[in-house]
């Protein structure tokens, strides 16, 4: 579920980073070179999150003492 959210983001990511970088109308290399970018960055992210909760199931917190 969270690789699949990761990946529909793309989409806005996209958008949103060429409108703001003003790269909107530069040509299709620059734009598809920026949703690539995205798609990795969002996979990358999406899988340390998905590692970190893996962690933190298998190393449960310790009580605290009494």
């Amino acid at each position: 579920m969270t690789r699949s959210f990761a990946v529909a983001l793309v989409f806005l990511e996209t958008r949103a980073f060429l409108g703001l970088a003003h790269l909107d109308h530069t040509g299709y290399h620059v734009v598809e070179t920026v949703v690539w970018a995205c798609n990795i960055f969002t996979l990358l992210a999406a899988d340390i999150v998905l590692q970190c909760q893996e962690w933190f199931r298998s190393h449960p917190a310790k009580p605290a003492a009494t």
